[in-house]
Parts: C-alpha cells; structure tokens; sequence
C-alpha cells in the first residue's frame, strides 16, 4: 500500500503518555490522529474500533472498555 493511499499519516502521543509519566492506575490517555484528508464519522469509527482491538491485544485483555 502506497503512503499516498493510507488515510492516517500518524498517530502523535500527547500529555502525560508524551512524557513517559503515566501513573499506576491510569486508564486515560491522548492521542492526536493526523488524516490525509478530512476525517468522516467512518473514519474515525473504525479508528476507534482498531485501536481498542489492538490495545486489547497489547494489554492481554487486562484492560476491557
């Protein structure tokens, strides 16, 4: 796939995650998704779908939404 064909160009962490400082407990971070173009509601939909399924995986279903 071409980069001139993917609808995300990159995905920037802000805040606390940014920083390295996420405390123990903490269940809430920022992240700033930057689009090749305008995002639409399916867009970001399955965004959001992809990305809880990849945290899941990640975390080893510790964390569950």
């Amino acid at each position: 796939m071409s980069s001139d064909s993917r609808p995300l160009r990159s995905v920037v962490r802000v805040g606390a995650l940014a920083k390295g400082l996420l405390l123990n407990g903490d269940l809430t971070v920022h992240l700033v998704v930057l689009c090749s173009e305008k995002p639409t509601r399916t867009l970001l939909d399955t965004v959001a779908d992809r990305l809880t399924k990849q945290l899941q995986v990640a975390s080893h279903g510790v964390y569950n939404s």
